[in-house]
């Protein structure tokens, strides 16, 4: 009976009173249940989503209602799209970035990891545990950071590929694994999309940060 059968309407849901209710906390609304009642994603409470299913399945749709909450909350968006952004037009991806290719997600997954660092280290001065005791005390609030990975198995799945970017996935695997382990609290988080989650698609050691899981139809 919890379960998501349809997403409204990107237009629809800024509209409407359940957008305006969540965009006071940290939650993206991503439809509605069969009861008609709103269903919320709270990264305070499930910090990392996984997202599956098969082309045509909706996924881009869902991704553009999330981008479109995630930048009202004020957080910094990272779209990692190897397709070059083509299902996030200017008009909804606006102000964040888009990363298209390996050098740059693993300088960008870098910068992420020394955030994390340089945020502990506030966090241990200020004399709290995560980012939502450090901005329930802040005057200026913290910002949180939302990586988005579009079609992980084009990038994660080293089939095929060269010993270069074989090390080049294996990178960034092991940044996205140090993510996925440590960065809750420092208010990074992860969703990761692909159209199957086999291990080839989205290695386990990834899968097992993901806590968050959300499927459409799909081939297996």
């Amino acid at each position: 009976p919890n379960r998501v059968v349809s997403t409204v309407y990107l237009r629809d849901l800024i509209d409407s009173d359940t957008f305006r209710a969540a965009k006071s906390r940290l939650t993206a609304c991503l439809g509605r249940d069969v009861a008609g009642a709103p269903v919320y994603f709270d990264v305070a409470k499930m910090p990392h989503l996984l997202i599956c299913g098969a082309t045509g399945m909706g996924k881009s749709k869902l991704l553009q209602l999330l981008i479109a909450q995630i930048k009202q909350k004020g957080a910094h968006l990272m779209i990692v799209d190897w397709k070059g952004g083509l299902d996030y037009p200017v008009s909804i991806r606006g102000g964040s970035e888009l990363v298209m290719d390996e050098e740059t997600l693993i300088a960008k997954l870098e910068m992420l990891m020394s955030e994390m660092k340089s945020r502990r280290q506030l966090f241990l001065e200020a004399g709290v545990a995560n980012i939502s005791e450090y901005n329930d005390r802040a005057e200026t609030p913290m910002p949180r950071y939302v990586i988005l990975i579009d079609e992980a198995s084009i990038i994660l799945d080293p089939t095929g590929r060269s010993k270069s970017d074989k090390d080049k996935i294996a990178e960034i695997l092991n940044g996205l694994n140090t993510l996925g382990r440590l960065a809750r609290a420092y208010g990074i988080h992860l969703i990761v999309c692909t159209q199957r989650a086999d291990v080839g698609s989205i290695p386990g050691s990834l899968k097992a940060q993901l806590d968050g899981r959300m499927s459409a139809h799909a081939a297996d």
